[in-house]
């Protein structure tokens, strides 16, 4: 009775794939080594590079590495790729024959032979023991009847069994179908005519579908490669998507515009989209997904992406002012429309910007707005908790503040009582310096306030505004006029923004002939009373004498002002440029309050009366008598004469209360300019040494903790050497510039200047 083969493994070839499973899987990395920072540096990097790199280079490389892996928010997840030389070392395979290997390969060892490529050995061949023929390599290709040669891949020969096998069924044959035959998988006896035994599995629809598999995988379309190729391709979609709804979300931001409307349908947002998607083919895609199905546009959605978008400029803003060595604070309080107070917080710092090799190459004055605070208690004690909770939850070192800055509302600016005075409990040397833009605004409000005339002009300004504003029919007979041309609109007098006042008398001014003959036409036409009455007192008041002295005395005074007012709120102003500003503007004043400039004043007036056709006379007003007692000391004399009048009550008074309250409000920030006035590059090299010695030494007494001694050393030194690039440069700014980023060899030379500059 013969044997019956076995035609399935037995249990120790069982355990031995097993066993050869198990300790490929150990060596394969674990999963958690597939996630690691971008930026960190490797064992692998540090071993193979250790020996070409010094280890000076190597520090500084680790620390650029731990500086980049502190930023990051979110570790980088990479995809790790298995590398093939390594498994095949671990798995000690070096020929994919069929012999080497069990019935159930595990995915490491398929991959594997995969690599390797079919066994096709050269020969010589032993005789098979059953027909005793031995195998030849002719067998692996084959010249068909048109003479071309066809080589069969599949065809491969195991030195182990000694028999040839088909290397595709073996490693993809179905072996759950009902058709699976498993000669050729295990090998197969070379027969005679064995060439027609491989034409017929060549033709079996086994070997087929084995093929086409195998040529599948060869080119990457298994399901795990088509899978990941989806995952990547939907990856891709959704970066896309969030890159452009973040784009279009911070245009809207910066121009200030809001997203949403009444719906989530409409709105600025969905419009800007819907708009793109007919030029972009993700958003028209995207737009095209039937409704329920994602796609971030979302109230939620845009709502979390405003607040990621503020957090991560908010954390630039404050990761900034810890760098900067010193800081300014400017504080100040509005409502919003729900009548709430809302305490809005201003750092001013300077940054230093670096290049790759940590060399600062450009110097900035930060303003920086770091948010609002709704504040119930509007003490001073109440801001400046609210302001210290702030400090305390952003890590910010108020003891790095040097200056402050705000309204001059006793509540902020109270040398006992006020916010400045609780600050300075914190940092002693946090000088308060009222807003000079501000400072000078209030300085002409004062003078309009106190001098009933001009208070009255402008009013009568406000009043020919209104007139005309408030009637289309009247606003359109003066801008429709095609006799006249209609050179500035009418702008109203805003009783905050001495700028306003300009405008509207400058309208004024140039349209006065048009709006003349305008009134004049409406007292003409007009069926109602009210109107016409009123044209007439506007007629009255726009030809008076008093009010063409007026507009040509405010007129010549906004052409001194206007400019200084603008260059004030420039974004590269500072102390010093403030000062000299705010000096020419006294020297200015000073040089109009006298007999020449009024008289140079009545004279362009009466030019102006000239062309304009009106009278050159003042108005002679009844005076008001007060009467005085017997112990009363004597005043002044009435001034009869309306002209004396104007110049002394009017022109006079206007112009006294312009300089002294330029030279009050004024006094810190002159005060404190002063202080650091031989850092100017212009006074510095004007300066004597003696000078420099007691410049020096205010500054360092001051700012002790700051500014040493050495600081007049330095200065005298920096003098010296630099004197030729120092005459090139106006600004303080320019010098710390000069030395940081122009001669950066020099800069540890004088560290206490560039303290001093910061």
């Amino acid at each position: 009775m013969s044997e019956r083969k076995r035609d399935y493994p037995s249990g120790a070839e069982k355990r031995k794939s097993k066993r050869k499973r198990e300790e490929v899987i150990k060596k394969v990395p674990k999963i958690s080594s597939f996630f690691h920072r971008q930026d960190t540096v490797s064992d692998l990097d540090w071993k193979d590079s250790s020996e070409a790199r010094s280890s000076s280079n190597i520090h500084s490389e680790i620390e650029e590495s731990q500086a980049h892996t502190s930023s990051d928010v979110h570790p980088e997840i990479e995809e790790h790729q298995v590398n093939d030389s390594d498994i095949f070392e671990d798995c000690n395979i070096i020929s994919s024959d069929r012999g080497n290997f069990g019935d159930n390969l595990s995915e490491c060892e398929r991959k594997i032979i995969f690599k390797l490529g079919p066994f096709k050995p050269q020969g010589p061949f032993p005789k098979d023991s059953e027909s005793n023929r031995p195998f030849s390599a002719y067998y692996y290709s084959y010249f068909n009847q048109a003479g071309i040669k066809l080589v069969r891949p599949w065809l491969c020969y195991s030195n182990v069994l000694n028999k040839p096998y088909c290397h595709f069924c073996w490693l993809l044959a179905d072996r759950q179908n009902k058709s699976y035959s498993s000669a050729w998988v295990n090998g197969v006896s070379v027969r005679s005519n064995f060439t027609q035994t491989i034409l017929d599995h060549e033709k079996s629809q086994q070997h087929m579908n084995a093929s086409l598999s195998y040529n599948n995988w060869l080119q990457g379309n298994t399901i795990d490669t088509l899978l990941q190729s989806e995952i990547n391709s939907k990856i891709t979609f959704w970066r896309d998507v969030l890159h452009r709804i973040i784009n279009v979300i911070i245009t809207l931001a910066s121009c200030n515009l809001s997203l949403r409307g009444h719906d989530s349908d409409s709105g600025n947002f969905m419009a800007i989209l819907r708009l793109l998607s007919n030029y972009d083919a993700t958003l028209k895609e995207l737009l095209l997904k039937p409704k329920g199905e994602i796609n971030y546009l979302s109230p939620t959605i845009q709502n979390e992406i405003i607040s990621l978008l503020g957090t991560t400029v908010r954390n630039n803003i404050i990761s900034e002012i810890k760098k900067a060595p010193f800081l300014t604070i400017i504080l100040d309080t509005t409502q919003d429309l729900s009548k709430i107070d809302q305490l809005s917080v201003v750092f001013r710092y300077i940054s230093v910007t670096e290049n790759d090799d940590n060399v600062p190459k450009e110097i900035k004055i930060c303003e920086s707005f770091l948010g609002f605070i709704a504040v119930t208690d509007c003490s001073a004690a109440g801001l400046k908790t609210a302001f210290l909770n702030l400090t305390k939850e952003y890590g910010i070192d108020l003891t790095k503040c040097r200056g402050q800055g705000y309204d001059g509302a006793n509540v902020m600016s109270g040398i006992y009582g006020g916010l400045q005075t609780l600050i300075k409990e914190h940092a002693p040397n946090a000088d308060y310096v009222h807003c000079a833009a501000h400072a000078l605004n209030l300085v002409l409000n004062d003078a309009a306030r106190h001098v009933r005339e001009i208070s009255t002009f402008f009013d009568n300004l406000e009043k020919v505004y209104t007139f005309f504003g408030n009637s289309i029919k009247r606003w359109a007979m003066l801008s429709d006029d095609p006799s006249e041309k209609y050179l500035i609109t009418l702008k109203k007098v805003c009783p905050t923004r001495w700028s306003s006042r300009n405008d509207a008398l400058l309208a004024v001014k140039k349209n006065f002939l048009l709006i003349m003959k305008t009134l004049y036409q409406l007292n003409l036409i007009s069926n109602k009373k009210d109107e016409r009455e009123e044209c007439k007192n506007i007629i009255n008041i726009l030809e008076s004498y008093d009010f063409l002295v007026l507009v040509t005395f405010f007129s010549s005074l906004f052409e001194i002002i206007n400019p200084i007012s603008k260059a004030l709120q420039h974004e590269n102003n500072d102390l010093q440029k403030s000062r000299i500003l705010l000096s020419n503007l006294l020297n200015r004043l000073c040089q109009l309050r006298n007999q020449i400039s009024f008289n140079s004043l009545l004279n362009e007036s009466k030019d102006l009366a000239k062309e304009w056709g009106v009278t050159t006379v003042f108005k002679n007003s009844r005076r008001k008598i007060t009467k005085r007692f017997f112990d009363e000391l004597s005043q002044d004399e009435r001034i009869s004469d309306p002209e004396s009048y104007f110049k002394v009550n009017v022109y006079y008074c206007c112009l006294d209360i312009l300089i002294s309250q330029t030279k009050e409000r004024f006094q810190s920030l002159c005060d404190l300019s002063s202080m650091f006035e031989i850092l100017q590059p212009e006074k510095l090299l004007s300066s004597s040494n003696e000078e420099i010695l007691i410049a020096s030494g205010k500054l360092s007494v001051k700012y002790s903790k700051d500014i040493s001694v050495n600081l007049c050393d330095q200065l005298k030194a920096l003098k010296t050497c630099l004197k030729s690039e120092i005459q090139k440069i106006y600004s303080i700014k320019e010098l710390i510039e000069l030395l940081l980023v122009k001669f950066n060899s020099l800069a540890s030379s004088f560290p206490e200047v560039i303290t001093a500059c910061f």
